[in-house]
């Protein structure tokens, strides 16, 4: 009995200490939900009225808008593309996004990071704005990159030197641009006999 009576206590103050988890579910329930909702209206701001031929055709003007100046003169070699589906955080949706990596050929390993400031400069120039307040790159490290953005069609940017001489810095450069999310095609059912 007096085991019994021990045990009250501890029992007591865990009901107490539980006492304020239903209100701190709930805070944590209504912050998420406001969150979700925030995403989901961006989300749907930046849906794009494109196809993926569009998104494509637009991906390339991106990139030779970036080269057009460069000295040394680079030729633009599509090294990577694909055509897939947006995730968000709440899944993959009916969105598909284009994705375009190119190498830049034809110019030596030790330009590398002289192209990706070239590239930049380029992008500035078009209006385009840096995705943050630390994506205009470390120009004294030999790995530099820089991340921007297109207005108003919110294509995202990046060129970086991927380093193939950490001694020298030497590298190549690789500039992707990727689409904003916009509807998946749809098929049309097959016409019946």
């Amino acid at each position: 009995m007096g085991h019994g009576r021990a045990m009250a206590p501890a029992r007591a103050q865990a009901r107490f200490e539980d006492s304020g988890r239903p209100l701190l579910r709930s805070a944590v329930a209504w912050v998420t939900l406001l969150a979700l909702t925030a995403t989901t209206a961006a989300c749907a701001r930046k849906t794009a009225d494109l196809t993926e031929q569009q998104a494509r055709t637009r991906a390339e003007e991106i990139a030779q808008q970036a080269i057009a100046g460069m000295s040394p003169k680079p030729t633009l070699q599509r090294h990577h593309y694909s055509s897939s589906g947006c995730v968000t955080e709440f899944g993959t949706a009916k969105l598909d996004q284009v994705s375009v990596d190119y190498r830049l050929e034809g110019v030596p390993p030790s330009a590398a990071r002289h192209l990706v400031r070239q590239t930049r400069d380029a992008w500035v120039a078009m209006g385009y704005d840096f995705q943050s307040k630390d994506s205009d790159g470390d120009w004294s490290d030999p790995a530099a990159a820089v991340f921007m953005h297109t207005r108003p069609d919110d294509f995202s940017l990046s060129a970086q030197n991927s380093i193939t001489d950490r001694s020298t810095g030497d590298g190549i450069v690789y500039i992707t641009v990727r689409s904003p999310c916009y509807l998946k095609p749809t098929q049309s059912p097959a016409p019946s006999p």
